[in-house]
């Protein structure tokens, strides 16, 4: 038999923004409200699994890191998301660090009171399936990126990622990216420089692709953006 052959621009990719599927108010009865300053570490890799985490506000970033200290994010949890799952499965440790990347409010939940809980409940259980499936397809296309993309289609994707999940379409017919981002921010979605990632975005401005006001960032052309992937 033949297996079809697919290319990167062919298949249906996701972004690294990992979409919300839990109510979290399914776990207040098992859980311990926690607020963390922004860059609390609430695990590293290597860690053992000790807490299930759900954000009920802010952003947890899941990444990985080089043995000089280069970040790569591989996933990004919001309100909504369950953090910090996988070793309850395996009884292995941790395979990536999280971090809260701005001031965030979570519930933090025992290992043991979380496990007897979907033991109980095939609704949930289901659901935290369908957002463990959805991790690995966030990690498929990180993979995907660094393999077959060179950095000017990396962020051009990325920027149409960040318009799907968190864009809004103004008077202008313009997408504004909702969501706050830095050089930096990029450079570790994307596994690249900082320095790289500025050149690209100079160049898309030169190109009138996209445009920065206030902090944000406005997709002026997302004809043009997509013919950079």
């Amino acid at each position: 038999m033949t297996m079809p052959s697919y290319t990167f621009t062919n298949v249906n990719y996701v972004s690294p923004l990992i979409k919300p599927i839990f109510d979290p108010l399914i776990f207040t009865d098992i859980s311990q409200v926690v607020e963390l300053k922004k860059h609390t570490i609430l695990y590293c890799a290597g860690d053992p699994g000790e807490y299930v985490y759900v954000v009920l506000n802010g952003i947890v970033e899941h990444f990985i890191t080089s043995v000089d200290g280069a970040k790569k994010i591989v996933g990004i949890s919001g309100l909504g998301c369950i953090v910090g799952e996988l070793p309850l499965f395996n009884n292995m440790v941790h395979f990536c660090h999280a971090q809260v990347s701005e001031k965030a409010k979570l519930y933090k939940i025992i290992y043991r009171d979380f496990y007897n809980l979907i033991q109980n409940d095939t609704i949930l259980l289901n659901k935290l399936l369908l957002s463990m499936t959805q991790k690995i397809h966030v990690l498929h296309t990180q993979i995907e990126l660094l393999e077959f993309c060179d950095a000017l289609s990396r962020i051009a994707r990325m920027l149409l990622f960040l318009c799907d999940d968190h864009g809004t379409t103004n008077y202008r017919d313009e997408i504004l990216i909702g969501l706050k981002f830095t050089h930096y921010d990029m450079a570790f979605m994307t596994g690249l420089s900082r320095v790289t990632v500025s050149n690209a975005f100079s160049r898309m401005a030169r190109d009138g692709i996209i445009r920065k006001k206030s902090g944000r960032y406005f997709i002026t052309n997302r004809t043009k953006l997509e013919e950079l992937c």
